[in-house]
């Protein structure tokens, strides 16, 4: 991998090894485990271990869903959902992808539409390229 490559996720499909007496649920792709799951009982494993191995299409449908909302945006002041849950979209693929949005200055987590933190005053920081050009921090009105 060159310096100008970011590391990426496993590519999917992810998929559960069920749990036995022996070994815990697990997480696989590409013939290699990436998770063993541990929790409360074997259920509440089970359900964990599905959402692990969905990942990989929950961050793709996400990313489709700001493409779109730009896309309608452009067109349409009626997009669907309030900017909360569009906010909500975008929180889900930073985390998944590390890219934090949050305050420099004191930590506050930021909306993707604020322009200053409403705690202290510090100016948001620019839209990140880790997740462009799916987000194009416009207002849907």
């Amino acid at each position: 991998m060159n310096t100008a490559e970011k590391p990426s996720h496993t590519p999917g499909p992810w998929e559960t090894k069920p749990e036995t007496d022996y070994v815990p649920a697990q997480v696989w792709a590409d013939g290699r485990q990436l998770a063993e799951v541990y929790g409360e009982d074997r259920a509440t494993r089970a359900i964990n271990a599905r959402l692990m191995a969905a990942a990989p299409e929950l961050l793709e449908a996400c990313e489709i869903a700001l493409w779109i909302r730009d896309r309608i945006a452009d067109v349409s002041r009626n997009v669907g959902l309030t900017l909360e849950e569009w906010d909500q979209i975008e929180a889900a693929i930073r985390k998944a992808k590390g890219v934090p949005f949050n305050c420099p200055q004191c930590g506050l987590p930021l909306s993707t539409t604020q322009k200053f933190c409403e705690r202290c005053g510090t100016a948001c920081p620019p839209f990140d390229p880790a997740i462009a050009p799916l987000h194009s921090r416009k207002v849907p009105a």
